[in-house]
């Protein structure tokens, strides 16, 4: 297939469906809009419950489908179950059906059915999962599972995750020292890896960032005090776990928030103070990025 290029909105260009779509289904996840701090599960965000007979009741409410925003609004939306005379509990799934050819997205019910359909041409969420007794003649008899689930905006949050399994030691002085981490476990963009110092996490952008750090400590040594510890800059301590432990083996770790401009870096350090040298078998340390933040110094 030869190589096809193109870009879109412009002025003199026509606005298809098709571009809409392929520009805004990468902006969030297909799924329900909660206009609250959580998903309501009754009265709003699509909430389905029972109704009278054989029918179930969807509240008002909004979802997001590869781009196309649907809003239902008023009164809840009323849909009829057929009867279940098969001598078992059957199955049901409503869903929210978007239909891209008939353009349209509508309320659907796949009966004896858990298989959504996400194509070209159509893409279904769920929104209930009923179970329906065999003979139901009420949906207060119905078990309705609730399959909702939130949009969320999408995001490649920088990220990385290193290792070393290389054998270090750690002197009996009782003062931290900063390990290597070496081995890159996965990342989503290298330029938080720095290979001029295996020790070094990098802020790849201006941000609050998760940060992570784990020391297994072998056992053998006296009973000593043993620790770890993050760093930012080589200077500021963003986490601590320090113990007292006898001779046994020993999986420390510890956790914190890093406020860190582009370009700051994290660094994880161990302590013992046994009064022998201590090997060190394993050391992890990750940073995440959480929020962005305009930091000023």
């Amino acid at each position: 297939m030869p190589a096809t290029l193109k870009s879109f909105p412009w002025d003199s260009q026509a606005s298809l469906e098709a571009d809409w779509r392929d520009l805004m289904k990468f902006f969030r996840s297909p799924g329900v809009i909660a206009r609250g701090s959580i998903m309501d599960t009754k009265d709003s965000d699509l909430s389905v419950t029972a109704g009278t007979g054989l029918q179930i009741r969807i509240s008002n409410g909004y979802a997001y489908i590869q781009g196309h925003l649907f809003k239902h609004s008023g009164s809840d939306y009323l849909m009829s179950i057929s009867p279940n005379n098969t001598g078992a509990n059957r199955t049901d799934t409503v869903v929210l059906r978007a239909d891209f050819t008939a353009n349209t997205i509508i309320y659907a019910i796949l009966e004896n059915s858990t298989t959504l359909t996400q194509t070209a041409t159509i893409w279904e969420i769920p929104l209930a999962q009923l179970t329906i007794p065999n003979g139901a003649t009420d949906a207060s008899q119905f078990i309705i599972k609730d399959l909702r689930e939130f949009t969320i905006p999408y995001a490649l949050a920088p990220s990385t995750k290193r290792v070393s399994t290389a054998t270090q030691v750690l002197t009996s002085s009782g003062n931290y020292t900063t390990l290597s981490i070496e081995t890159t476990s996965w990342y989503t963009t290298t330029s938080m890896m720095d290979q001029s110092d295996l020790s070094r996490i990098i802020a790849p952008q201006d941000g609050f960032f998760f940060i992570f750090g784990r020391v297994q400590f072998v056992g053998g040594a006296a009973a000593s005090r043993r620790g770890v510890r993050l760093l930012h800059n080589g200077f500021y301590i963003v986490a601590v776990n320090q113990v007292y432990t006898n001779g046994s083996a020993l999986d420390l770790s510890c956790t914190g928030i890093a406020k860190m401009a582009k370009g700051d870096f994290i660094q994880i350090q161990g302590m013992q103070d046994s009064g022998s040298n201590m090997t060190i078998n394993l050391v992890e340390a990750a940073a995440t990025w959480m929020a962005p933040i305009n930091i000023v110094y």
